[in-house]
Protein backbone atom coordinates (compact mmCIF):
# COMPACT_ATOMS: atom_id res chain seq x y z
CA UNK A 1 0.00 0.00 0.00
CA UNK A 2 2.65 2.61 1.13
CA UNK A 3 4.85 1.55 -2.33
CA UNK A 4 1.09 2.17 -4.10
CA UNK A 5 0.50 5.34 -2.33
CA UNK A 6 4.51 6.28 -3.47
CA UNK A 7 3.46 5.94 -7.11
CA UNK A 8 0.62 7.63 -6.92
CA UNK A 9 1.89 10.64 -5.31
CA UNK A 10 5.04 10.45 -7.72
CA UNK A 11 2.25 10.85 -10.35
CA UNK A 12 0.75 13.49 -9.04
CA UNK A 13 3.72 15.47 -9.16
CA UNK A 14 4.46 14.59 -12.58
CA UNK A 15 1.34 15.75 -13.67
CA UNK A 16 1.51 18.93 -11.99
CA UNK A 17 4.54 19.53 -13.48
CA UNK A 18 3.11 19.15 -17.03
CA UNK A 19 0.32 21.03 -16.08
CA UNK A 20 2.82 24.48 -14.83
CA UNK A 21 4.92 23.69 -18.19
CA UNK A 22 1.79 23.92 -20.42
CA UNK A 23 1.87 26.72 -22.76
CA UNK A 24 -1.12 29.24 -22.01
CA UNK A 25 -3.60 30.57 -23.95
CA UNK A 26 -2.18 34.15 -25.15
CA UNK A 27 -4.86 36.20 -24.78
CA UNK A 28 -5.84 34.56 -20.87
CA UNK A 29 -2.23 35.96 -20.08
CA UNK A 30 -3.10 39.37 -21.72
CA UNK A 31 -6.40 39.25 -19.84
CA UNK A 32 -4.14 38.70 -16.11
CA UNK A 33 -2.14 41.24 -17.35
CA UNK A 34 -5.11 43.51 -18.28
CA UNK A 35 -6.60 42.56 -14.91
CA UNK A 36 -3.18 43.66 -12.76
CA UNK A 37 -2.13 46.21 -14.99
CA UNK A 38 -1.29 49.39 -12.77
CA UNK A 39 -1.90 47.25 -9.27
CA UNK A 40 1.30 45.53 -8.78
CA UNK A 41 3.91 47.80 -6.76
CA UNK A 42 7.46 48.10 -7.86
CA UNK A 43 10.51 50.32 -9.04
CA UNK A 44 12.23 49.92 -12.10
CA UNK A 45 14.25 52.00 -14.83
CA UNK A 46 12.87 51.84 -18.26
CA UNK A 47 13.78 53.08 -21.86
CA UNK A 48 11.46 54.12 -24.83
CA UNK A 49 13.01 53.66 -28.20
CA UNK A 50 10.99 55.95 -31.24
CA UNK A 51 12.27 55.09 -34.48
CA UNK A 52 10.68 58.37 -36.36
CA UNK A 53 10.50 57.95 -40.05
CA UNK A 54 13.76 58.80 -42.08
CA UNK A 55 15.06 59.83 -38.66
CA UNK A 56 17.58 58.91 -35.96
CA UNK A 57 16.18 57.00 -33.28
CA UNK A 58 14.83 58.74 -29.65
CA UNK A 59 15.19 57.31 -26.29
CA UNK A 60 13.70 58.47 -23.80
CA UNK A 61 14.85 57.16 -20.35
CA UNK A 62 12.39 57.33 -17.26
CA UNK A 63 12.15 55.85 -13.28
CA UNK A 64 8.88 54.43 -12.59
CA UNK A 65 7.99 54.05 -8.92
CA UNK A 66 4.18 52.33 -8.39
CA UNK A 67 1.96 51.36 -5.60
CA UNK A 68 -1.53 49.69 -5.64
CA UNK A 69 -4.51 50.52 -7.49
CA UNK A 70 -3.24 52.99 -10.08
CA UNK A 71 -0.68 54.94 -8.11
CA UNK A 72 2.54 55.90 -9.76
CA UNK A 73 5.59 58.45 -9.74
CA UNK A 74 7.35 58.24 -13.37
CA UNK A 75 10.32 60.93 -13.85
CA UNK A 76 10.86 61.24 -17.60
CA UNK A 77 14.18 62.30 -18.94
CA UNK A 78 12.71 63.85 -22.43
CA UNK A 79 15.24 64.81 -25.46
CA UNK A 80 14.90 68.39 -26.19
CA UNK A 81 12.89 70.82 -26.92
CA UNK A 82 10.08 68.67 -24.05
CA UNK A 83 11.93 69.26 -20.98
CA UNK A 84 12.36 66.82 -18.46
CA UNK A 85 9.00 65.82 -16.81
CA UNK A 86 7.19 63.98 -13.74
CA UNK A 87 4.40 62.08 -14.03
CA UNK A 88 2.13 60.99 -10.78
CA UNK A 89 -1.07 59.34 -10.25
CA UNK A 90 -2.48 59.51 -6.58
CA UNK A 91 -5.07 57.39 -7.72
CA UNK A 92 -8.18 60.05 -8.66
CA UNK A 93 -5.99 62.17 -10.98
CA UNK A 94 -2.63 61.79 -12.91
CA UNK A 95 -0.36 64.76 -12.99
CA UNK A 96 2.06 65.87 -15.89
CA UNK A 97 4.22 68.29 -14.38
CA UNK A 98 7.05 69.95 -16.66
CA UNK A 99 10.52 71.50 -15.87
CA UNK A 100 10.31 73.15 -12.59
CA UNK A 101 7.06 72.69 -11.46
CA UNK A 102 6.27 75.58 -13.80
CA UNK A 103 3.41 73.83 -15.74
CA UNK A 104 0.99 70.77 -14.41
CA UNK A 105 -0.93 69.11 -16.56
CA UNK A 106 -4.23 67.37 -14.55
CA UNK A 107 -6.47 64.87 -15.58
CA UNK A 108 -10.28 64.35 -15.44
CA UNK A 109 -11.18 62.36 -12.33
CA UNK A 110 -9.63 58.42 -12.73
CA UNK A 111 -12.29 55.29 -11.65
CA UNK A 112 -9.76 52.51 -11.47
CA UNK A 113 -12.30 50.18 -11.76
CA UNK A 114 -13.35 51.18 -14.60
CA UNK A 115 -10.36 51.41 -16.38
CA UNK A 116 -9.54 48.09 -15.62
CA UNK A 117 -13.13 46.78 -17.27
CA UNK A 118 -12.00 49.03 -20.38
CA UNK A 119 -8.24 47.22 -20.58
CA UNK A 120 -10.05 43.63 -20.15
CA UNK A 121 -12.93 44.58 -22.73
CA UNK A 122 -10.02 45.60 -25.05
CA UNK A 123 -8.31 42.23 -24.70
CA UNK A 124 -11.55 40.39 -25.88
CA UNK A 125 -12.11 42.32 -28.91
CA UNK A 126 -8.84 41.02 -30.20
CA UNK A 127 -10.23 37.45 -30.89
CA UNK A 128 -12.49 39.29 -33.56
CA UNK A 129 -10.07 40.83 -35.49
CA UNK A 130 -6.56 39.80 -34.37
CA UNK A 131 -4.16 36.48 -34.16
CA UNK A 132 -1.91 35.81 -30.99
CA UNK A 133 1.12 33.39 -30.63
CA UNK A 134 3.11 32.81 -27.54
CA UNK A 135 6.41 31.60 -26.23
CA UNK A 136 8.43 31.53 -23.44
CA UNK A 137 11.23 34.42 -23.39
CA UNK A 138 13.22 36.73 -20.66
CA UNK A 139 13.65 40.07 -19.91
CA UNK A 140 15.34 41.85 -17.03
CA UNK A 141 16.16 38.25 -15.58
CA UNK A 142 11.95 37.61 -15.10
CA UNK A 143 10.80 35.07 -16.98
CA UNK A 144 8.28 36.37 -19.57
CA UNK A 145 5.74 35.58 -21.94
CA UNK A 146 6.51 36.91 -25.15
CA UNK A 147 3.12 37.45 -27.05
CA UNK A 148 3.26 39.06 -30.57
CA UNK A 149 0.21 39.88 -31.70
CA UNK A 150 -0.43 40.27 -35.87
CA UNK A 151 -3.04 42.08 -37.84
CA UNK A 152 -4.54 40.98 -41.50
CA UNK A 153 -4.01 44.08 -44.08
CA UNK A 154 -6.19 46.60 -45.35
CA UNK A 155 -8.46 45.77 -48.75
CA UNK A 156 -7.16 43.56 -50.59
CA UNK A 157 -3.84 42.97 -48.69
CA UNK A 158 -4.92 39.65 -46.40
CA UNK A 159 -1.54 39.24 -45.53
CA UNK A 160 -0.67 39.51 -41.81
CA UNK A 161 1.30 41.97 -40.26
CA UNK A 162 3.29 42.20 -36.96
CA UNK A 163 1.67 44.87 -34.47
CA UNK A 164 2.71 44.24 -31.33
CA UNK A 165 5.31 42.27 -29.01
CA UNK A 166 4.40 42.35 -25.43
CA UNK A 167 6.42 40.59 -22.53
CA UNK A 168 4.43 39.69 -19.98
CA UNK A 169 6.30 38.73 -16.21
CA UNK A 170 4.98 34.62 -16.13
CA UNK A 171 4.41 35.44 -12.28
CA UNK A 172 3.16 39.09 -11.44
CA UNK A 173 1.53 39.45 -15.05
CA UNK A 174 3.51 42.77 -15.06
CA UNK A 175 4.24 43.98 -18.76
CA UNK A 176 7.86 44.56 -18.75
CA UNK A 177 8.20 44.81 -22.29
CA UNK A 178 6.05 46.54 -25.60
CA UNK A 179 7.16 46.82 -29.03
CA UNK A 180 4.36 48.67 -31.03
CA UNK A 181 4.40 48.69 -35.17
CA UNK A 182 3.27 50.60 -37.67
CA UNK A 183 0.92 50.20 -40.75
CA UNK A 184 3.53 47.57 -42.98
CA UNK A 185 4.64 45.77 -39.90
CA UNK A 186 8.13 48.21 -39.38
CA UNK A 187 8.97 48.88 -35.45
CA UNK A 188 7.87 52.35 -34.50
CA UNK A 189 8.50 52.06 -30.65
CA UNK A 190 9.97 49.82 -28.03
CA UNK A 191 10.09 50.27 -24.28
CA UNK A 192 11.79 47.79 -22.13
CA UNK A 193 12.94 47.24 -18.44
CA UNK A 194 16.15 47.57 -17.58
CA UNK A 195 16.10 47.50 -13.95
CA UNK A 196 13.35 46.12 -12.05
CA UNK A 197 12.31 45.80 -8.14
CA UNK A 198 8.88 44.46 -6.99
CA UNK A 199 7.83 45.84 -3.28
CA UNK A 200 5.78 44.58 -0.77
CA UNK A 201 2.82 46.84 0.29
CA UNK A 202 4.74 47.66 3.73
CA UNK A 203 7.71 48.68 1.35
CA UNK A 204 5.41 51.51 -0.80
CA UNK A 205 6.55 55.31 0.29
CA UNK A 206 3.01 57.00 -0.13
CA UNK A 207 4.61 60.30 -0.27
CA UNK A 208 5.91 59.49 -3.39
CA UNK A 209 2.61 58.84 -5.09
CA UNK A 210 1.17 62.44 -4.30
CA UNK A 211 1.73 65.68 -5.76
CA UNK A 212 0.33 69.40 -5.31
CA UNK A 213 1.33 72.42 -7.21
CA UNK A 214 3.21 75.31 -6.09
CA UNK A 215 1.99 78.87 -6.11
CA UNK A 216 3.46 79.70 -9.44
CA UNK A 217 2.41 76.74 -11.17
CA UNK A 218 -0.03 76.56 -14.02
CA UNK A 219 -2.52 74.22 -14.06
CA UNK A 220 -4.00 73.06 -16.96
CA UNK A 221 -6.11 70.29 -18.23
CA UNK A 222 -4.07 67.40 -19.48
CA UNK A 223 -4.72 66.87 -23.33
CA UNK A 224 -5.37 63.03 -24.24
CA UNK A 225 -2.00 63.09 -26.63
CA UNK A 226 0.94 65.91 -26.10
CA UNK A 227 1.64 67.82 -29.09
CA UNK A 228 5.24 68.18 -30.53
CA UNK A 229 6.19 72.13 -29.84
CA UNK A 230 6.41 73.82 -33.32
CA UNK A 231 7.24 77.36 -35.20
CA UNK A 232 4.51 79.76 -35.90
CA UNK A 233 4.36 79.29 -39.27
CA UNK A 234 4.28 75.92 -39.52
CA UNK A 235 1.20 75.90 -36.86
CA UNK A 236 -1.59 76.22 -39.59
CA UNK A 237 0.02 73.33 -41.43
CA UNK A 238 -1.50 71.08 -38.60
CA UNK A 239 -5.09 73.01 -37.88
CA UNK A 240 -5.63 75.95 -40.43
CA UNK A 241 -7.97 77.70 -38.09
CA UNK A 242 -5.21 79.28 -35.78
CA UNK A 243 -5.34 82.30 -35.27
CA UNK A 244 -1.74 83.77 -32.98
CA UNK A 245 -2.45 86.43 -30.27
CA UNK A 246 -3.12 89.98 -32.33
CA UNK A 247 -2.16 92.10 -29.86
CA UNK A 248 0.59 91.44 -27.11
CA UNK A 249 2.29 93.27 -24.68
CA UNK A 250 5.83 93.88 -25.74
CA UNK A 251 7.50 92.35 -23.68
CA UNK A 252 5.47 88.98 -24.15
CA UNK A 253 7.76 86.68 -26.21
CA UNK A 254 6.43 84.46 -28.95
CA UNK A 255 8.14 81.08 -28.22
CA UNK A 256 6.43 78.22 -30.56
CA UNK A 257 2.74 76.26 -30.56
CA UNK A 258 1.70 72.95 -29.59
CA UNK A 259 -1.37 70.92 -31.11
CA UNK A 260 -2.06 68.66 -28.46
CA UNK A 261 -5.25 66.74 -28.50
CA UNK A 262 -8.08 66.75 -25.85
CA UNK A 263 -10.50 63.91 -27.01
CA UNK A 264 -10.58 64.16 -30.59
CA UNK A 265 -10.64 67.90 -30.50
CA UNK A 266 -7.04 69.33 -31.52
CA UNK A 267 -6.63 72.33 -29.26
CA UNK A 268 -3.43 75.10 -30.12
CA UNK A 269 -0.87 76.22 -27.17
CA UNK A 270 0.45 79.33 -27.99
CA UNK A 271 3.37 79.74 -25.90
CA UNK A 272 4.81 83.08 -24.55
CA UNK A 273 7.72 83.83 -22.31
CA UNK A 274 7.59 87.11 -20.22
CA UNK A 275 11.35 87.03 -19.68
CA UNK A 276 11.12 90.30 -17.50
CA UNK A 277 9.30 88.36 -14.51
CA UNK A 278 10.73 86.27 -11.82
CA UNK A 279 13.99 87.20 -11.94
CA UNK A 280 14.59 86.04 -15.54
CA UNK A 281 12.65 83.20 -15.30
CA UNK A 282 10.28 82.32 -17.86
CA UNK A 283 6.48 82.83 -17.24
CA UNK A 284 4.29 80.66 -20.05
CA UNK A 285 1.37 82.52 -21.17
CA UNK A 286 -0.74 80.04 -23.16
CA UNK A 287 -3.41 80.76 -25.43
CA UNK A 288 -5.82 77.90 -26.64
CA UNK A 289 -8.06 77.89 -29.47
CA UNK A 290 -11.18 75.52 -30.77
CA UNK A 291 -13.89 75.78 -33.17
CA UNK A 292 -16.83 76.38 -31.04
CA UNK A 293 -19.45 73.61 -31.04
CA UNK A 294 -16.57 71.01 -31.24
CA UNK A 295 -16.81 69.16 -27.87
CA UNK A 296 -13.79 69.21 -25.83
CA UNK A 297 -15.05 67.34 -22.48
CA UNK A 298 -12.14 67.77 -20.20
CA UNK A 299 -11.28 71.47 -21.68
CA UNK A 300 -14.98 72.36 -22.07
CA UNK A 301 -15.35 71.42 -18.30
CA UNK A 302 -12.44 72.92 -17.02
CA UNK A 303 -12.77 76.34 -18.01
CA UNK A 304 -16.42 76.20 -17.54
CA UNK A 305 -16.68 77.23 -21.65
CA UNK A 306 -20.62 76.02 -21.69
CA UNK A 307 -21.37 79.79 -20.58
CA UNK A 308 -18.44 81.52 -22.39
CA UNK A 309 -19.92 85.03 -23.99
CA UNK A 310 -18.22 87.94 -26.25
CA UNK A 311 -16.81 88.86 -23.37
CA UNK A 312 -13.80 87.86 -22.00
CA UNK A 313 -14.58 86.67 -18.95
CA UNK A 314 -12.16 85.33 -15.91
CA UNK A 315 -11.62 81.72 -14.59
CA UNK A 316 -9.08 80.36 -12.51
CA UNK A 317 -5.34 81.25 -14.06
CA UNK A 318 -7.14 82.39 -17.40
CA UNK A 319 -9.66 84.50 -19.26
CA UNK A 320 -11.99 82.87 -21.71
CA UNK A 321 -14.18 83.99 -24.59
CA UNK A 322 -15.75 83.60 -27.87
CA UNK A 323 -15.84 85.57 -31.40
CA UNK A 324 -18.90 83.16 -32.53
CA UNK A 325 -16.54 80.99 -34.34
CA UNK A 326 -13.57 80.14 -32.21
CA UNK A 327 -13.63 79.73 -28.41
CA UNK A 328 -10.31 81.58 -27.13
CA UNK A 329 -8.72 80.75 -23.40
CA UNK A 330 -5.91 82.52 -22.60
CA UNK A 331 -4.03 80.99 -19.40
CA UNK A 332 -0.79 82.02 -17.09
CA UNK A 333 -0.44 82.03 -13.07
CA UNK A 334 0.73 85.75 -13.61
CA UNK A 335 -2.48 88.07 -12.36
CA UNK A 336 -5.81 87.50 -13.91
CA UNK A 337 -6.47 91.62 -14.51
CA UNK A 338 -3.56 91.57 -16.48
CA UNK A 339 -4.65 88.68 -18.97
CA UNK A 340 -7.84 90.44 -18.75
CA UNK A 341 -6.23 93.17 -20.43
CA UNK A 342 -4.64 91.50 -22.90
CA UNK A 343 -7.54 89.39 -23.79
CA UNK A 344 -9.41 92.69 -24.85
CA UNK A 345 -6.38 93.51 -26.90
CA UNK A 346 -6.80 90.40 -28.94
CA UNK A 347 -10.77 91.23 -29.25
CA UNK A 348 -10.48 94.71 -30.01
CA UNK A 349 -7.80 94.28 -32.45
CA UNK A 350 -10.00 91.62 -34.48
CA UNK A 351 -12.59 94.35 -34.35
CA UNK A 352 -10.56 96.50 -36.04
CA UNK A 353 -9.56 94.29 -38.91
Amino acid sequence: MTRLVAILSLCGATLAAAAMARTPDPLDVLRKAAYHQDDIPHRGSAVTVVTPPDKDEIRVPREVYAGRRGRYDIRVDSPPPIPPHRIVCDGQRQWRVMGDNDVAFVSAPLDFEEERRERMDRVDKLEEWARASIQRSTLCNRGTWLIKLERRGRGDDDRWYPMRDLHIDRETYLELGNTTYGRHGKPVSRTRYEALAYLGDDEVDDSRLQYGPEDHTLILPDPHRMGWPGRYRDATKHADWLVPLRERPAEWQPAGVAVHRYGRQAVAQFLYLDKERRQGTPVPILLFEKPRGEEAPHLDEFYALDDVTTQPQRRRQAVAWTDGELVYILASAMPRDELLRAAWRHVQAGDER
